[in-house]
């Protein structure tokens, strides 16, 4: 870890998904 840690994980963005 240490390269575009920025960016949301794609497991973020399914949480988020499935969220709405």
């Amino acid at each position: 870890m240490g390269t575009v840690a920025v960016l949301p994980t794609a497991t973020d963005i399914q949480s988020a998904v499935a969220s709405t």
